[in-house]
């Protein structure tokens, strides 16, 4: 992984979709203090994802209105040769997935200077892979987001900053779905800067374990015992 020369600035572009229920307010976010060049748009309807939303939340999360106009790049799959062209000609730095439905291929890892920064929902690397909030309220463990690099290996890049987030406040499972997802919102921010200048190590943490899709059973005592 490169770093930036301090007196460049941080050239930006984000992988998402158009319909994912976040993105508006990641972009709001990542505004406050960087440009972004442009959005790549795959164009994949992930309906798994669209379910476990609603699932998830409850639909607490009110959606936002966001004015400013970003360049907007369709593409049938992220992992697209055009993209990985685009990314390399308009010398981004950092691209930063907000919730791409692919797991990328080296050829589009290796485009951006620095790479690709994922916030992923749980605390790495104890938590790795599928339904890490729920394994981590199964297992009375703490919840949290990390941000990190993405490598091949999934979930396995170097780690830029995590946070343990506080649940005590949330009355259900949903609220802490909630929580997760907006609090993912920050972080992503706070791991920007943090690349900017260059703090944060580059070695990969190893150990944990990956954690598989969790059954509907475990699934139904997560949600029931976690209330208030």
């Amino acid at each position: 992984f490169m770093v930036l020369n301090k007196k460049e600035k941080l050239k930006i572009a984000l992988l998402s979709t158009k319909k994912n229920p976040l993105l508006k307010r990641n972009i709001r976010e990542i505004l406050k203090k960087n440009k972004i060049e442009f959005i790549a748009y795959d164009e994949k309807e992930d309906l798994r994802a669209k379910i476990l939303w609603k699932q998830r939340t409850r639909n607490r999360i009110p959606k936002i209105k966001l004015n400013k106009k970003i360049e907007s790049i369709f593409v049938s799959n992220h992992n697209n040769s055009s993209l990985v062209k685009l990314v390399k000609s308009k010398k981004i730095d950092l691209l930063i997935s907000c919730s791409s439905p692919r797991i990328i291929k080296d050829e589009l890892l290796s485009a951006p200077k620095i790479g690709i920064l994922n916030c992923h929902p749980g605390l790495l690397p104890y938590y790795r892979g599928c339904n890490c909030v729920e394994w981590a309220l199964y297992n009375n463990d703490k919840v949290g987001n990390t941000c990190h690099l993405m490598t091949k290996n999934i979930d396995q890049g170097p780690i830029i900053c995590s946070k343990i987030i506080n649940i005590k406040k949330c009355k259900d499972y949903f609220d802490v779905r909630v929580a997760v997802y907006l609090e993912s919102v920050k972080l992503i921010s706070k791991a920007i800067e943090m690349i900017k200048k260059n703090n944060y190590k580059k070695k990969i943490k190893k150990g944990g374990k990956y954690w598989k899709i969790m059954n509907n059973l475990k699934l139904n005592e997560v949600i029931n015992t976690f209330k208030k």
